[in-house]
Parts: structure tokens; sequence; C-alpha cells
């Protein structure tokens, strides 16, 4: 099983001034993993900020149980592109503009590694950045952080 603290470990990598908190969730928005760029020294700061994070992987989670529920059929689609995405099963990712900041929602690939997690539930990627962080960085940082937790749940599976 992959631990918290070995994720945070991976996800430190990710942090900096414009993308101060990173965190890994299941599609039900069950915060496993967070790492923040600003690591408050005053307790009830600290608290303030974990109750940040948990809001932000429930709403990340309710925005992805939301659209990837949606299953394009070619009956019922809207577009040929909703088809063309079904048919390659490409892995949800989205990038969520807000007023003081941007929140990248990223699937990680599980196939193979169900039974080294934690739940059931899809395992999620979430990166807040502000609104001057750049996207094509947000997604890059993302694929990163994505191919490293992969590469962590297969060590483990080969090691279990």
């Amino acid at each position: 099983m992959i631990k918290p603290k070995q994720l945070a470990i991976l996800l430190k990598q990710a942090v900096d001034e414009s993308m101060p908190n990173v965190m890994v969730f299941t599609s039900t928005g069950s915060l496993i993993s967070y790492v923040s760029y600003e690591e408050p020294e005053d307790a009830l700061q600290r608290l303030d900020l974990v109750k940040k994070i948990r809001s932000t992987s429930a709403l990340a989670g309710n925005i992805y149980s939301l659209y990837s529920g949606t299953n394009p059929s070619p009956l019922v689609a809207e577009s040929t592109d909703d088809i063309i995405a079904h048919q390659r099963d490409v892995l949800f990712e989205t990038i969520i503009e807000f007023e003081k900041g941007k929140l990248l929602i990223a699937a990680i690939p599980t196939e193979g590694h169900e039974g080294l997690l934690m739940s059931k539930d899809p395992l999620l990627l979430g990166i807040v950045g502000h609104e001057h962080a750049k996207e094509g960085m947000m997604q890059l940082k993302s694929e990163r952080l994505k191919e490293a937790i992969t590469n962590e749940l297969s060590t483990i599976g080969k090691l279990g």
C-alpha cells in the first residue's frame, strides 16, 4: 500500500509559489496526501490550511464525479468529439479557473495496482494555482506527478 508520507515526498517536487498546494485524493473527495508551499508555524493557521485543502479536494472530487459520470454513447453524444474521447478512453483532466486562482484535476492511472490503494475509488491529483499560474506548467507538473506516482505503485507492487 502506498503511504501518505511517500506521496507527500513525490508531491513536494511540484509545489512552488505560483502553485502552492498539491493533493492526492479519491473521487469521493477523501484526502489521501497533500503538500503546501506555505507551512504555517501557528497551529490555528495550519488547521485552517488543512480545512481549505480538504474542502478543495471535496469540491474537486465532486467535479470529477459529475463529469466522469457522463458516458457518451453514439446515440446521446452531443458531438463526434465526445465519441472520439470516449473511444480513446482518455483519462479525465481539466483546469478550472476561479476568481482567485486555478484548479487542475487529473485522474491518476492505477490499472493493475488497485490492491495497493487505500480505496476502490479512482485516485485523483489536484494542483491549486494562483491566478497568474501558467496552465501549461500546471499540466506539465501533473503529467510528471502522475508518472512518478504510477512508478511508485509499480515499485511497491514488485516488492509486495
